[in-house]
């Protein structure tokens, strides 16, 4: 089982089990995305309605506003983006990170910020053996390795009320941390 697969399935288990996710509800997933991801949802377990948001390899994975703005949908309940297939050197453009503002900002106009988590983070360090395009680190190690380059990856959250903002925090974590707690 490749290891975002069993992570995607133990997220939307603790979702279900804490009744975060209940069947029939709607997700958004970042697409292209590996075929088991898709296939998640639908399994008799979980049974979510998932939306896709299209990121297109002609335009080096990024989404565009019509994508992002599917996002709007009180409907969705979680947005799960995995790295499309690992393409080198991918990252979010600065024009996508401005759209994902102006959707932070709209739940703020909604009034529903307060009861919205919001989380960036990725899985493991570069892969260094692709460089130039696999990134650079000051840590030992990169992905497939336990030293701290293979591990340690930055994160952002916003959590009104709970996590201040401008808040450093240099601990070790595990994503698998996150739910629960949320929770």
């Amino acid at each position: 089982v490749e290891g975002g697969t069993a992570a995607m399935c133990y997220i939307f288990k603790s979702l279900k089990s804490n009744r975060i996710l209940n069947q029939g509800d709607t997700i958004a997933l970042g697409v292209p995305i590996f075929t088991p991801y898709l296939e998640m949802a639908h399994l008799e377990d979980y049974d979510l309605h998932y939306v896709p948001i299209h990121a297109r390899q002609d335009h080096k994975f990024q989404y565009p506003d019509a994508e992002l703005e599917k996002l709007l949908d009180p409907k969705i309940k979680a947005f799960f983006i995995v790295n499309p297939g690992n393409p080198f050197a991918v990252a979010l453009a600065p024009a996508t990170i401005d759209k994902i503002g102006e959707i932070l900002k709209k739940l703020d106009d909604l009034k529903i910020a307060d009861n919205t988590i919001v989380v960036f983070t990725s899985d493991n360090g570069p892969q260094l053996m692709t460089w130039p395009d696999g990134g650079n680190t000051p840590f030992k190690g990169e992905k497939g390795t336990t030293w701290e380059g293979g591990m340690r990856v930055p994160g952002v959250a916003r959590w009104p009320g709970v996590i201040k903002p401008g808040t450093i925090v240099n601990d070790i974590m595990s994503n698998e941390d996150w739910l629960p707690t949320f929770l």
